[in-house]
C-alpha cells in the first residue's frame, strides 16, 4: 500500500473505521483505488476529469463519516448500562382531612384532586369521626401543598374518579351517596372548582374500576352493590351525559377488580376480592378481555400459562400489561402480552400488594406492599424494571398500616414531573391519616 497517494490512504483510513464500527467488512483498498484509479493500472487524469472524479468523492467521504457517526455512537450507547435512577420518599404537605378509602385523579394542569373517603377513628362515638364525607382537596406539586376546593354533591367512600377528554373528571358511585341510596354521579369542573350531578347510573356501586374508553366514553366495571358483585358493565357518554347498559358477563362480576385500557380499546380486567355469588375458581383466578365494542368476554385463565389470583394492574408503553398475582403464599410480578397472549414471570416478593402498581417517569414500576408480619406493621415501596426484571426496595412509609381491612388504603397518582404522589390511609393505630408522600429520584442534597 506505498503506491497510495495521501488521499488514498485517508479514504482507506475512513473505511477501516467504517469496519471498526460494525459494517461489514469489505475490500477497503481495492475501493479506495478505484475511486481514483481507473482499472488496474493508474491513468493520469486531465484537470477536468479529476474535478469530474472528485465529487462522488467528497460526497463518499461525507456519507462514510456519518455512518461512523451513527455506528460508533450506537454502539457506545449500547455498550453503556443505564444506571438506575435513586428513588427516596420524601414528606409532602399534609391533606386538611384525613382520608381511607378515598378517590385521586391527575388534572390536566398537573394538579392531583383528592375526593371523599372516610375520617377519624373507629368506636370512639365522637360525633363526626369516621363518617364518609364530602370534602375535596387539591394537590399542587409545584408548592406541595393541599388546597381545599368545591365540595362534593353527596359524601362517598371507594367511589371512581376519571378524567375526561375535556378536562372534567366524573366521580361515580361509593358507599354514603344519597340518603335514599339513589345511585348518583357528579361531575367535577376544575375552571370553576365546583362539582354538579350529571346521569344517574342505574346501579348504586362502590369499589368498582373505571377506564375512559377510545372514543371518550368511561366504562364502569364490577364493584358492590348491596354485598353482591354488580353484574353489569355501565358505559357513561360525556356529550349526553348519560349511561347505557353494558356487557353481562361472569368474568366481569368482581368487587375491587382491576382494569386497563389496551392499544386496540378492548379492556383487560383482572383480580378482585371474594363476594357472595362470586365463583372464585371461575372469576377471580382468571383473567379477561372485555371488547366494548361487541361485547365479548375473552377468558385468559384458560391455558396461555395464566396466572392464578391477581390484585393489581399497570399498562406499560409498549402495549403490555404488568400484574401481580399469588400462587399459595408466593406474589410474583408478571407481565402478560394481550395480543399473544403470553405471561412471564419477572419477579418475586413478599407481603401483600395494597393499590395497583403505578408506573414511574424512568419506566420503572412502584409497587406498595403490606409486610406479613404479627400485629400491626408499616408499609413498604418496592420498584421495578418490567424490562430487566430487577426488583429494590425504596423505603418504608410508617404513616401506614397493615392491621385493618385490605380496603382501607391509600391512593397513589403518576405525577406529570415522572414521580408518585402517596396520600392518605390507614396508621398502625387504626386511624385515618392526612400524610402524604412523593415517590421520586433523589435530588442534590436530598
Amino acid at each position: 500500500m506505498t503506491d497510495l497517494t495521501p488521499f488514498e490512504r485517508r479514504l482507506s483510513e475512513l473505511l477501516e473505521l467504517d469496519a471498526q464500527g460494525g459494517v461489514r467488512p469489505i475490500d477497503r483498498y481495492a475501493v479506495a483505488r478505484s475511486l481514483v484509479l481507473d482499472g488496474p493500472s493508474r491513468r493520469l487524469a486531465g484537470r477536468t476529469s479529476w474535478r469530474r472524479s472528485l465529487r462522488p468523492v467528497l460526497v463518499l467521504l461525507l456519507l462514510a463519516a456519518a455512518v461512523v457517526g451513527v455506528t460508533v455512537g450506537s454502539r457506545l450507547l449500547q455498550r453503556v448500562d443505564p444506571v438506575p435512577i435513586e428513588l427516596i420518599l420524601t414528606p409532602t404537605g399534609e391533606m386538611a382531612h384525613a382520608r381511607d378509602g378515598h378517590a385521586a385523579t391527575l388534572l390536566p394542569d398537573g394538579r392531583v384532586l383528592v375526593t371523599g373517603g372516610r375520617n377519624g377513628w373507629p368506636d370512639t362515638g365522637v360525633r363526626g369521626m369516621y363518617q364518609n364525607n364530602f370534602s375535596a382537596e387539591l394537590y399542587d406539586p409545584a408548592t406541595g401543598r393541599f388546597e381545599a376546593t368545591g365540595d362534593m354533591v353527596a359524601p362517598r367512600r371507594g367511589q371512581s374518579s376519571t378524567l375526561l377528554d375535556d378536562g372534567r373528571v366524573l366521580i361515580v358511585g361509593g358507599a354514603g351517596g344519597t340518603s335514599d341510596g339513589t345511585p348518583l354521579a357528579e361531575l367535577y369542573d376544575p375552571r370553576t372548582e365546583r362539582f354538579t350531578p350529571t346521569g344517574q347510573p342505574q346501579t348504586s356501586r362502590s369499589n368498582h374500576a373505571a377506564v375512559t374508553l377510545l372514543d371518550g366514553s368511561v366504562a364502569i366495571i364490577g364493584g358492590s352493590a348491596d354485598a353482591a358483585s354488580a353484574t353489569r358493565v355501565e358505559i357513561f357518554d360525556p356529550t349526553t351525559e348519560t349511561f347505557r347498559l353494558g356487557a353481562d358477563d361472569a368474568l366481569l362480576h368482581r368487587v375491587h377488580p382491576s382494569a386497563v385500557l389496551l392499544p386496540d380499546g378492548r379492556v383487560l380486567v383482572a383480580g378482585g376480592d371474594d363476594v357472595p355469588d362470586a365463583d372464585p375458581d371461575r372469576v377471580l383466578s382468571h383473567v379477561a378481555i372485555w371488547d366494548p365494542v361487541t361485547d365479548a368476554v375473552l377468558d385468559l385463565g384458560s391455558g396461555s400459562g395464566a396466572p392464578g389470583r391477581t390484585a393489581g394492574l399497570v399498562a406499560l408503553p409498549d402495549g403490555r400489561v404488568l400484574l401481580l398475582a399469588i400462587d399459595g403464599s408466593r406474589w410474583t410480578v408478571q407481565v402478560v402480552d394481550p395480543m399473544a397472549p403470553a405471561f412471564s414471570v419477572i419477579a418475586e416478593f413478599r407481603g401483600d400488594p395494597l393499590v395497583d402498581p403505578v408506573l414511574l417517569g424512568d419506566g420503572r414500576v412502584l409497587l406498595l406492599i403490606g409486610v406479613r408480619a404479627p400485629g400491626c406493621t408499616g408499609v413498604k415501596a418496592l420498584a421495578v424494571d418490567p424490562e430487566a426484571g430487577d426488583l429494590a426496595a425504596v423505603g418504608d412509609l410508617p404513616d401506614l398500616g397493615t392491621c385493618t381491612a385490605p380496603w382501607l388504603r391509600p391512593t397513589v397518582t403518576s405525577l406529570p414531573d415522572g414521580s408518585a404522589l402517596i396520600a392518605g390511609g390507614m396508621t398502625t393505630g387504626s386511624a385515618t391519616t392526612i400524610a402524604a408522600t412523593i415517590v421520586g429520584p433523589a435530588r442534590p442534597g436530598d
